[in-house]
């Protein structure tokens, strides 16, 4: 090491060492060659703004360089500067010293990564005295070998060696801080050439309260006392474990001897202590997620109950005032935009369903057409019946933890619109939750003298509505062009049929299939629908519920169902999206438009209704004439069942055995329909005509 470069390097200054700054900062105009480029200038600058002891010196000018406190450089800023300069100690070792001084890297390792008993470490300051101490003692069994060389060669006693070196150690520990004790020398050095860089490690460290709790008996007694669920203050445990220590011969311990120990068994008695949930929240490691970036790909919701209060009279004479309303948000995380939402009394599984067609209502309303997310998440309320549910309206279905708050990313967004509701000034906020501070909650004096003003049930209902509108009103520019990142092909689109299976109410009883078609009474009202897929008439014989949206009765699905007992079982084997029937005026001169298009598709349906069931026949007169010409002992019963459109079997039956039989296509003889109505213009214009 080049020690007359080392000097430039360091400067000691009011009994401190500094370091140069040019050896620090990387600009190339205030730099040195072989600065370690540890920070900016103006980093440098903020530095002694924020930390008025960083600079252990200003700069005065050429020659009175700016030095940095050695001691508030970070530790790798220090080990770089070690590396390439050396150790600041060296400027004050002189002669023999200054030649053999050199700072023990392995030393400095070595109590870095060195642990006591209990776990713990050694701060920064018992790293930096140990290694200093270990350095001189290295040196100081080179300089007394060395010392003795020269003796020897004088041929001068070396019994005078020891007090020699003994001064200069004496004079070094006033420059370099080392802790070594002279009186003690011999025996620390004597300590040291046995057991090496341990020997240095005070024996006081890892010995508080070592002597009182001692063995792995002791420590888990007490660990144990202190992880009950009752959470004993420190006297308790002390009392319990004393009792037992007494029975054991064991010492006694105080109240601050549990302390010590609480706070380093906190680990494995916190969740004893503070519950599984309360341990997930704060000890467990927890993930770091980033916001999805595109809508429609998360979502999530959960129930709040909302912190406004409304009066309600119970059993119609007295009146409570602290009742809050229950609020289901379906929220999607991208921009923390509410989708879907749903207000009520307690939250259930109900409440949960009406906010989840809320959102898929809304994203019609937003997009166009009705789309289900890539992703949703919720809590475990309703699992079992919900489950099935949640899974139905998304591609990936993924519960939050149990008890695990942090997992839910909807919680610090009530907490969000809380905050709203205060800012808002809405009089009968109730404030935030038991465990905030009491100076941010709203007085409750005030509260009580203005609570017969508080709202009835429907009035908070319109706050809460007020709240979301205003929400929706400033995010959903951003929520619609987070839409404009999901491609095409990860829109999940909701058909009709499946969101009236999902989200669709019935009446609570069944209907059958009438030949006006099917009638269910909705709201006191009956409402003929009507399907024009031939299976519906095939399966005319069931019973089905009519799931239906209140809000747009045009159409509605209809579940093959049973009804026992008074109690409706939905089958679900069969399910066929209906249309509210057409109607279509008496009068010819009533007709609008698209009312010829109505009459016009269902003389087609009928018609195609019709050749159905010829082919139909034809399929099975075809079966029937292969089964009896392959069975001649049949014949009987071929004449009652392949007459054809004339009645006659016999001449059929003989063309049938020489292999000339010729199909019947017409089973059924066609009925022309009555086209009254089909000539709509020309009926109308005479109509018109007479008047």
């Amino acid at each position: 090491m080049n020690n007359a470069s080392t000097a430039h390097a360091y400067e000691k200054h009011k009994n401190e060492y500094g370091v140069k700054l040019s050896y620090l900062v990387s600009d190339e105009d205030k730099r040195h060659e072989q600065s370690i480029d540890a920070f900016k200038y103006n980093s440098y600058k903020l530095k002694c703004y924020r930390n008025s002891a960083f600079r252990l010196r200003e700069g005065r000018g050429k020659g009175n360089e700016a030095l940095v406190r050695w001691t508030a450089l970070e530790k790798h800023q220090q080990h770089a500067l070690i590396g390439k300069w050396g150790h600041p100690d060296m400027h004050l070792v002189k002669g023999m010293w200054r030649d053999n001084y050199v700072r023990d890297s392995k030393a400095a390792e070595f109590y870095a990564s060195y642990r006591l008993a209990d776990g713990r470490g050694l701060t920064d300051a018992q790293q930096e005295e140990y290694t200093t101490n270990a350095s001189v003692l290295n040196t100081l069994e080179v300089v007394l070998m060395k010392r003795r060389e020269i003796r020897k060669k004088k041929g001068s006693s070396t019994a005078p060696v020891w007090d020699i070196v003994t001064g200069d150690v004496r004079e070094f520990g006033k420059e370099s801080g080392h802790t070594i004790k002279v009186a003690n020398l011999r025996r620390v050095l004597r300590d040291y050439k046995a057991s090496g860089y341990k020997s240095l490690i005070s024996g006081k460290l890892g010995k508080r309260n070592a002597a009182k709790v001692s063995n792995k008996e002791q420590r888990v007694v007490l660990e144990e006392l202190i992880g009950k669920h009752q959470n004993l203050d420190n006297a308790q445990v002390a009392e319990w474990y004393n009792g037992l220590a007494a029975a054991s011969k064991w010492k006694q311990i105080t109240p601050t001897t549990v302390a010590n120990h609480r706070e380093r068994m906190g680990l494995t008695t916190y969740a004893a202590r503070r519950g599984e949930s309360n341990f997930r929240n704060k000890i467990s490691m927890q993930h770091k997620r980033t916001r999805p970036g595109a809508a429609m790909t998360y979502w999530t919701l959960d129930g709040w109950d909302v912190e406004l209060m409304y009066q309600k009279k119970e059993d119609g004479e007295n009146t409570t005032y602290h009742n809050r309303p229950t609020v289901v948000i379906v929220l999607d995380p991208c921009t923390d935009y509410p989708v879907g939402y749903a207000i009520g009394t307690h939250e259930d599984s109900n409440l949960i369903k009406e906010a989840c067609k809320s959102a898929v209502d809304h994203t019609k309303l937003l997009f166009g057409k009705r789309y289900y997310p890539l992703q949703l998440q919720s809590d475990h309320y309703g699992k079992g019946s919900l489950t099935p549910f949640y899974e139905a309206m998304t591609r990936l279905y993924t519960p939050a933890k149990v008890k695990n708050a942090k997992s839910k990313v909807i919680e610090p967004y009530f907490k969000h619109l809380n905050k709203r509701i205060q800012r808002a000034l809405m009089p009968n906020w109730s404030g935030f939750g038991v465990t905030s501070e009491k100076e941010a909650q709203p007085n409750s004096d005030y509260l009580a003298k203005i609570r017969k003003n508080f709202p009835d049930f429907m009035g908070v209902v319109q706050q809460v509505e007020w709240l979301i509108a205003a929400e929706r009103a400033e995010k959903v520019e951003a929520y619609m062009a987070m839409w404009d990142k999901l491609p095409e092909a990860d829109r999940i689109e909701v058909g009709m049929e499946k969101y009236l299976d999902m989200f669709g109410i019935t009446t609570g009883y069944t209907n059958k299939l009438e030949p006006a078609g099917i009638m269910p009474t909705i709201n006191g009202e009956k409402i003929t629908y009507d399907c024009f897929d031939i299976k519906f008439r095939e399966l005319a014989y069931m019973d089905w519920v009519i799931k239906h949206d209140p809000a747009d009765l045009n159409q509605a699905l209809a579940v093959n169902a049973e009804r026992k007992n008074g109690q409706v079982t939905e089958i679900g084997t069969y399910k066929l999206l209906l249309e509210k029937k057409h109607e279509q005026p008496m009068a010819l001169y009533d007709r609008k438009d698209g009312d010829a298009e109505q009459l016009a598709r269902i003389n087609n349906y009928n018609k195609q209704l019709e050749g159905h069931i010829l082919a139909h026949k034809q399929e099975n007169r075809e079966v029937l004439e292969d089964l009896f010409c392959s069975n001649p002992a049949l014949e009987t019963y071929q004449k009652h069942l392949l007459p054809d459109s004339k009645g006659q079997h016999k001449d059929r039956r003989n063309e049938a055995r020489i292999g000339k039989a010729k199909k019947e296509t017409i089973l059924i003889q066609p009925v022309k329909l009555d086209e009254e109505y089909e000539v709509i213009f020309d009926a109308q214009a005479y109509v018109r005509a007479q008047y």
